[in-house]
């Protein structure tokens, strides 16, 4: 005599889902922040040591925020069906790059109107959004995320790789703070085009544009030797204040 299957779980509504990424979001983005000011404290009293151990956490806090970030958008009520969303899950199964441009081809195909150029010019740039800022930081951070926090080795695992080797050395918290910026301007572009591909993408679409560039533009001057000498400087003037 077959034994009876077990019973499985309800499915859990959208709605379930998107809160509950809701509050994982906001703990991530908390923790984020705290491990951002325990990296400045460590660096105003000069204990070097620590603020690159806690560079690579901040890392993997990236990691899993970018995750549940793009499991909340996914999930935003009365926007994408549930096979909508499966097919999107499906198609990244092994690979987190096609779940977002699947994602970009199923949202994009939901606006209406504007220039006939409009969808594939957008389709290319937020492609290139993936590309540029998950797919190539996504490579650094993932070789933390496997324990390889000083020296990274080869997908097979079979040798050093020396190029992702020098970018975990290179890493630091003004490039992570520059990732996260990038990262959310994606975001809020594609927050628009779920949540309203007809109303809120075409008002604040070149805005959002407009803000990534300029904001990119001015951090790709930003170096963490520099920010180490504000924060000293602000240190010193505020002992003197006291």
């Amino acid at each position: 005599m077959l034994s009876p299957k077990p019973a499985q779980a309800p499915l859990s509504s959208i709605q379930e889902i998107f809160d509950a990424q809701v509050l994982n979001v906001r703990m991530l983005q908390s923790t984020w922040t705290q491990i951002k000011r325990s990296i400045n404290q460590a660096y105003k009293r000069g204990d070097r040591p620590f603020a690159t151990t806690q560079t690579k956490v901040l890392a993997l806090v990236f990691c899993a925020y970018s995750e549940a970030l793009f499991s909340k958008l996914l999930h935003t009520p009365n926007a994408l069906s549930i096979a909508q969303i499966e097919q999107i899950k499906k198609s990244g199964k092994n690979n987190i790059s096609r779940a977002w441009i699947k994602c970009i081809h199923i949202a994009t195909s939901r606006i209406d109107g504007g220039k006939e150029n409009h969808i594939p010019n957008l389709r290319q740039r937020l492609g290139n959004f993936v590309l540029k800022y998950i797919v190539e930081p996504s490579q650094v951070r993932n070789k933390v995320a496997h324990g390889q926090w000083a020296i990274a080795l080869n997908s097979d695992g079979t040798a050093i790789n020396r190029d992702l080797t020098n970018q975990l050395r290179d890493l630091d918290i003004v490039k992570l703070e520059r990732m996260h910026h990038a990262f959310m301007s994606f975001v809020s572009i594609m927050d628009n085009i779920i949540a309203s591909p007809n109303k809120a993408h075409w008002r604040f679409y070149w805005d959002h544009i407009t803000e990534h560039e300029t904001k990119q533009q001015e951090m790709t001057t930003w170096k963490l030797a520099d920010k180490i000498a504000n924060m000293n400087v602000k240190y010193a003037r505020r002992k003197t204040d006291t």
